[in-house]
């Protein structure tokens, strides 16, 4: 049997096509056959870079939610990949990846499924003809930074900074945190 397999690669519900460094997304894989009655379906994925010369490199990390049972994360030749871990009947698996470091560059999701006919038998079961591709663009800061500054005057922190660019930034937000983890918004500065 013949299979397709199709991708929904979403932050926040709101598909994507760019990613944020550091930024965790969630992905679905879909497989489904477009003819026939398969018994279950299976497949595979990996996040690799698209360097412009050289081996591509597997890039960021993916995490299986603890409600999907049916998929699991291996290692190959230094890459991650995520698989089915049995054969299931709904050809849908749902997992979590968190975007590489900035200075990546693009990065593609490489996925390909099966379908199977369960007769215990290699007559009648077959995998995708080709993988799906899906291009994911590393998505640039809207401000570069030049300049920051932060100095003490009678027990009060000034901050200075300077941008080097603003794309389409309306105003600024300025927080604090006494940990580096827990940071609470003190103002808006336009």
């Amino acid at each position: 049997m013949r299979s397709d397999t199709t991708h929904r690669f979403s932050n926040g519900g709101a598909n994507v096509t760019e990613y944020v460094p550091g930024r965790t997304y969630f992905a679905t894989v879909t497989v489904s056959a477009p003819m026939g009655n398969p018994a279950g379906y299976g497949f595979q994925a990996v996040f690799l870079d698209d360097p412009a010369s050289g081996i591509p490199q597997g890039v960021g990390n993916a995490v299986i939610p603890m409600t999907e049972d049916s998929a699991r994360i291996g290692m190959n030749a230094g890459r991650q990949y995520i698989e089915h871990r049995f054969r299931t009947p709904s050809g849908s698996w749902n997992f979590e990846w968190t975007a590489p470091a900035a200075g990546t560059g693009d990065v593609k999701l490489y996925s390909v499924g099966n379908a199977v006919n369960g007769a215990n038998g290699s007559g009648g079961d077959s995998g995708s003809s080709m993988s799906t591709v899906i291009t994911l663009t590393e998505q640039t800061l809207p401000v570069e930074l030049a300049a920051f500054n932060a100095t003490v005057h009678k027990q009060e922190v000034k901050l200075d900074w300077t941008s080097a660019t603003e794309e389409n930034v309306s105003h600024f937000e300025l927080e604090r945190s006494a940990n580096g983890i827990n940071f609470q918004r003190i103002a808006s500065l336009p």
